[in-house]
């Protein structure tokens, strides 16, 4: 190395990678960015085996090369972003947290550690670093890290998905055609208001109204296994006197993802606690409009 190149930032990043949910999907696109600095060794520590790979995703070659991979020196910094956290002191670098608390206030157990060992805590939104503050959590630690899309992908001329409603007992198997498209996207769950959303559109529509509820679900094999709207969904979307909905639960590469939005008119997210609510931020690169709560998080 010339004495005039400066010396790279050594990373250590533990957390999932190559799954599908939204914590691996940043820890992808943080590491991406990272690498892509040309300034940055990373060395990926998973903390789940994989659901795909670099072979599915030629995308990923380059972080998959980075699994386990040895620096050139001591780390300069761990980051830890993954669920539970773990607060144990890395064997070496700055110990930086990434862990977001859509609650108002963190648990009890966590405030001690956090206080203690991390030197950093990378915040989604102002919303989560002001969670971490009235926490006591010193705000000395804590910087606010937005997420972002990649507009090469989440776009308006993303290809639509491909979607049919599927028939009940008599109602014929038909595209969602001409209807008005709303779009749910993320887990079911009592914090993200997908109950909110479901007792609205029931209101709101009938049958015979031109409208399609399409519900794309996360988790509900995993990490919110029986704690979602999944059983409620499927009942109501196989009864034929309610408004239609389609509910997909299958994982979906970035690009299908990219075209359901194409493929919905707007956006709705009626959640009561976010911590960033990534999806907001992919439908409106692919040109929708979005239909949030107001005071949410910035």
């Amino acid at each position: 190395m010339s004495s005039k190149q400066k010396e790279p930032i050594r990373l250590r990043w533990e957390g999932a990678q190559f799954v599908w949910h939204s914590l691996a999907h940043v820890n992808r696109e943080f590491c991406h960015a990272l690498l892509d600095t040309g300034r940055t060794e990373i060395s990926l520590w998973p903390t789940e085996d994989p659901q795909f790979g670099a072979d599915d995703y030629p995308r990923f070659h380059q972080l998959h090369s980075r699994v386990y991979s040895p620096l050139s020196g001591l780390a300069h910094a761990h980051i830890r972003h993954h669920f539970p956290p773990r607060f144990e002191q890395p064997d070496e670098g700055y110990f930086v947290l990434i862990q977001p608390w859509e609650y108002g206030f963190l648990p009890l157990r966590w405030i001690e550690p956090i206080e203690k060992r991390v030197h950093e805590v990378w915040c989604y939104s102002k919303y989560v670093r002001d969670v971490y503050v009235a926490s006591g959590i010193s705000p000395d630690k804590l910087h606010v890290a937005p997420l972002g899309v990649d507009t090469k992908v989440f776009n308006p001329e993303a290809p639509p998905y491909i979607v049919t409603i599927e028939p009940g007992a008599d109602r014929v198997r038909e595209s969602i055609g001409e209807r008005f498209v709303f779009l749910y996207v993320g887990g079911t769950l009592h914090r993200k208001g997908a109950d909110i959303l479901l007792d609205a559109y029931l209101k709101a529509f009938s049958a015979y109204d031109d409208v399609c509820l399409l519900v794309k679900d996360t988790g509900t094999k995993t990490v919110y296994y029986g704690q979602n709207e999944r059983e409620r969904i499927l009942a109501l979307a196989s009864d034929n006197s309610r408004p239609p909905i389609v509910y997909i639960e299958d994982d979906l590469s970035a690009h299908q993802l990219a075209g359901l939005y194409t493929a919905a008119h707007c956006l709705v997210q009626p959640y009561r606690g976010e911590g960033f609510c990534l999806p907001a931020l992919e439908a409106m690169a692919a040109g929708i409009p979005v239909l949030v709560p107001a005071g949410g998080p910035d």
